[in-house]
């Protein structure tokens, strides 16, 4: 185990997203925090992991982190490459944050301060995509894999969704997909996203569709499945004019030209 002040400058960038997350050894956390303290080179990753993370306590439930979640994240950092910038120091939070339902009796707040949860906090199952994948490139690189194309959209939509020029709807499941969360979110210009996590994959024969909902009328958008890494990720997403919700469907394969089902998950555009 490395003592406090042994970690080399690559081998801190790789713990960089472990370190925020707080899912670390103590022994490697001390490490970290001394390496932070004393090293001459930009950590910038940590930064920018450490000013999302924070907001996300507001929005959604901790849990403690899965004891596998460390092998995981490590293995993927290792085979990534490594960005840096501006010197930064973070503490790391208390706990992994995982999207999930919000108490029933918790108190209703703002639209102001949703607003400001809705910048940061929405997409929070991106935080453990990035750390995992250890990069901070939101440019989809044309020789990167899947699971990278689809961590970096998620990343996308993330910046997009800080942008208080953005329109931004929070979903939620209902009914069978009542687990579900995420949010959609549109630019000032050009197309939108859809992010969710915990989104049941549709039953075979079946698909999920997504509609633009303008005044209780729905037009499709197109199909979104779940990854097998648990999130459904939609990019292009249009943006009709006096769009005021986003709705999923569960529909036959293909799709249908209506919805045929009740929405499974709904989110209102914010004002």
């Amino acid at each position: 185990m490395p003592d406090r002040h042994s970690l080399s400058h690559d081998e801190a960038m790789e713990l960089a997203g472990l370190y925020v997350l707080d899912v670390l050894e103590p022994a490697e956390a001390d490490a970290m925090a001394g390496h932070l303290a004393t090293c001459p080179e930009p950590h910038d990753e940590v930064a920018q992991l450490g000013s999302i993370t924070p907001a996300l306590a507001a929005l959604i439930e901790p849990v403690d982190a899965p004891p596998a979640l460390k092998a995981r994240v490590m293995a993927a950092v290792a085979s990534q490459p490594q960005g840096s910038a501006d010197v930064a120091s973070v503490a790391p939070v208390a706990r992994v944050l995982i999207p999930g339902p919000r108490r029933a009796d918790a108190p209703v707040q703002p639209r102001s301060q949703q607003r400001s949860w809705l910048q940061w906090g929405l997409a929070a199952a991106a935080v453990l995509v990035i750390a995992a994948l250890g990069t901070w490139n939101l440019a989809l690189q044309s020789q990167a894999s899947d699971a990278q194309q689809r961590s970096a959209l998620i990343a996308r939509a993330i910046s997009l969704s800080a942008d208080p020029t953005a329109d931004v709807a929070r979903m939620r499941g209902i009914g069978p997909a009542q687990a579900a969360s995420g949010f959609a979110v549109f630019p000032t210009d050009g197309p939108g996203y859809i992010v969710l996590v915990d989104l049941p994959p549709a039953p075979a024969g079946e698909t999920w569709q997504v509609w633009s909902m303008v005044d209780g009328q729905a037009t499709s958008a197109g199909l979104i499945s779940v990854g097998a890494d648990g999130y459904a990720v939609f990019s292009g997403l249009q943006r009709l004019p006096g769009t005021d919700a986003v709705a999923l469907t569960r529909e036959r394969a293909g799709g249908a030209d209506q919805p045929t089902m009740d929405p499974a998950v709904l989110g209102e555009m914010s004002a």
